[in-house]
């Protein structure tokens, strides 16, 4: 790796496994998560929610991995052209003060409807990923979420969807002046690529 260029990515993922738990039926993670080889009476699929949760600690190399994985996939596709930096999307994984407008006294957090959809990208990529391993070549569309969640990852690339941070958003939106004739149009005197080049990139 070059001199003074070190890796910009989260060392946590962005869902646990506690959201996998809250996706779907924690059985069929349940099973995807047993070795074909151990499952005998003495090493069953965990069975209950809570201890599934546990396969996706750093104890348990599988589920840990399928975690990471998807929050790199995400991070590969929505940091092109520095529309994101990991930073950000590990600030919308937090809970965050309340805003005032919102019934916030300043001081009281909880986490924002952004982090669903971070947190649910996630998870339906992770869980792709543990049907890929149990049955290799499996496409993305025979998994449930997992190719509406690529289909999103695209969206997001492309720019026709955001995360709801503040700097994106405007970023993406166009001024809106009006004119002599008093009629409403977008300003394309300053293109909104240069107003906020970081999230566009260079073309």
């Amino acid at each position: 790796m070059a001199s003074g260029s070190l890796p910009r990515s989260s060392v946590t993922a962005y869902a646990t496994g506690a959201d996998m738990v809250a996706s779907r039926d924690y059985r069929q993670i349940a099973d995807l998560l047993t070795e074909p080889s151990t499952r005998t009476a003495q090493a069953s699929p965990p069975s209950t929610a809570a201890e599934v949760e546990t396969y996706f600690t750093t104890s348990n190399a599988t589920g840990y991995r399928a975690l990471r994985w998807a929050s790199g996939q995400i991070e590969a596709a929505v940091t092109i052209g520095g529309r994101y930096l990991p930073e950000d999307l590990q600030e919308l994984s937090e809970a965050q003060v309340i805003p005032t407008p919102q019934g916030g006294d300043g001081s009281t957090t909880a986490y924002m409807v952004g982090r669903d959809l971070l947190v649910g990208l996630t998870c339906d990529l992770a869980f792709w990923w543990l049907c890929k391993r149990r049955k290799p070549g499996i496409k993305a569309e025979d998994v449930a979420g997992a190719s509406e969640a690529l289909d999103m990852l695209d969206m997001m690339r492309r720019g026709d969807r955001i995360f709801p941070i503040q700097e994106t958003q405007e970023a993406a939106l166009p001024e809106v002046v009006t004119t002599i004739d008093g009629v409403l149009i977008e300003d394309s005197a300053e293109p909104v690529s240069l107003r906020a080049d970081r999230f566009f990139g260079l073309r």
